[in-house]
């Protein structure tokens, strides 16, 4: 509601209506800026970017499409739920899945301020769009167009004689026709498809036992303030061998976290993942 920050690919301005004016910078202008307008340099408020703008995807597609943003509203949810658990057998079976249906969904957009003209004027602005006089501006916002998520879990554990076995499935999608609303960013950040599976034995034989998980993810794009891109999928197996030692009243453990050593990243502008290998020594006195 209130920021305002020059993340580098767009400036980010709050939609309070006390926080339009308060972003106040200055940029400098293009030669052929100076010679229409007589100055080297302007100063933009951060409201241009609710009221004298361009959307940013036609301004690359090369036919520049004035918009007004409205200020945020609060966004509204009717959510349906549903879940089932059951012992069947020696499976325990979880299973729940859900339906959002938004209203007024909280979303940025991207536009793209001129240095001088009005946007929407057919002359000056479009001649500054033309110069690179221009900042991208993110805006806060609300969309106009309906918005729906849905998806579930599914989870099955069972016992295979002293071993521990289990399952789990998620799935998460966002209904929504992004070429219809290409300025449109929803931040889902969520992979469609994600895996977990465990295989374990506390006692495999005396006062030893392991552990061993297993996770996938399908790949998904990332949205951000500063940066966009693709999150690939990735493969984490991780795993734990213990051993107890009654006499001394301790435990021992062994293990590692992403032991087949493939780094990975979950967010764009973080650092890739790699193995971690650890030693324990336990004592319950």
């Amino acid at each position: 509601m209130f920021i305002g920050l020059d993340a580098g690919r767009a400036v980010l301005v709050g939609s309070a209506p006390a926080n339009l004016d308060r972003d106040v910078r200055t940029y400098d202008v293009s030669q052929s800026g100076q010679t229409l307008t007589g100055q080297s340099t302007v100063q933009i408020v951060g409201r241009a970017a609710y009221e004298n703008a361009y959307s940013i995807n036609s301004v690359l597609a090369g036919a520049p499409e004035a918009v007004e943003t409205p200020l945020v509203k609060p966004e509204e949810i009717t959510a349906f739920e549903a879940g089932y658990r059951a012992q069947v057998g020696k499976f325990t079976i979880d299973l729940s899945g859900y339906y959002n249906k938004y209203s007024s969904f909280l979303a940025n957009t991207a536009v793209a301020v001129p240095f001088y003209g009005e946007a929407g004027d057919g002359g000056l602005s479009l001649l500054a769009l033309q110069n690179g006089d221009y900042k991208v501006y993110q805006t806060y916002t609300n969309s106009d167009v309906d918005i729906n998520s849905y998806g579930g879990t599914l989870g099955v554990d069972t016992k295979v004689g002293n071993f521990d076995l289990g399952v789990n499935y998620t799935f998460a999608e966002l209904d929504i026709d992004r070429g219809l609303y290409p300025d449109l960013r929803t931040n889902f950040n969520t992979p469609k498809h994600k895996v977990k599976a465990h295989f374990g034995n506390t006692a495999l034989f005396k006062n030893f036992g392991f552990n061993v998980n297993y996770r996938w993810s399908d790949s998904y794009f990332w949205e951000a303030s500063f940066a966009d891109g693709d999150i690939p999928a990735y493969t984490v197996l991780d795993a734990q061998i213990n051993y107890a030692v009654p006499s001394i009243k301790s435990v021992f453990k062994a293990g590692g976290s992403n032991i087949l050593g493939d780094e990975y990243f979950t967010a764009i502008g973080t650092g890739n993942i790699g193995s971690i290998y650890y030693l324990s020594w336990t004592i319950n006195p």
